[in-house]
């Protein structure tokens, strides 16, 4: 049987002893063998941050106790504090805001548009059905698109969803880059 902790609070700080002895240097050498969480410091979303203490802490085993000392308060109040302050939830009219005026920027493949404008649409609209998202997103790429020539050329072709619009755009860019690369014939060369 595994030896259980009493927890005792001496002079402001929690202090485990070990109730079985017989194992406690066992448990000091798994303790310290334990990987730590890291400080929540904002280089990552909170919600991974959230999601990656989680599974340190059910690797670990630890308990809500154990998570509480891991973080020197309490597991529910500071995941609740930090979700109302980090979480997208909370700030689903700053990633509207940030959607609709989403533009591509010079020199910016339409990829990583793409890819900026899937992410900013999931925290926008969160309760959105999957048909609104294909048309936010849809239309949100034309609109940011820089390029007029490049615009019309998608409009155009009235693609379905975002996919579709890509793939035109795609498709005018790599001819625009091949025409612009060949020599022009009438030059002499």
């Amino acid at each position: 049987m595994q030896s259980q902790d009493k927890l005792e609070f001496q002079h402001g700080l929690y202090k485990a002893s070990s109730i079985n002895r017989a194992s406690s240097k066992t448990r000091r050498f798994r303790d310290e063998t334990r990987r730590r969480p890291q400080e929540f410091d904002r280089t990552v979303s909170w919600e991974a941050y959230k999601t990656q203490f989680e599974l340190l802490a059910s690797a670990h085993q630890w308990s809500r106790v154990e998570m509480a000392m891991q973080l020197r308060s309490s597991y529910s109040k500071v995941t609740a504090a930090l979700e109302r302050r980090y979480g997208y939830q909370h700030q689903t009219e700053v990633f509207r805001t940030r959607f609709q005026a989403r533009v591509r920027g010079p020199g910016e493949a339409l990829i990583r548009l793409v890819q900026d404008l899937e992410m900013l649409v999931c925290r926008a609209y969160p309760e959105a059905s999957e048909e609104m998202i294909t048309i936010l997103l849809r239309d949100q790429f034309v609109d940011a698109i820089d390029n007029q020539q490049l615009r019309i050329y998608v409009q155009q072709a009235r693609p379905k969803d975002l996919q579709n619009a890509l793939v035109r755009g795609l498709e005018l860019e790599s001819f625009l880059r091949t025409t612009r690369e060949q020599p022009n014939e009438n030059q002499g060369f």
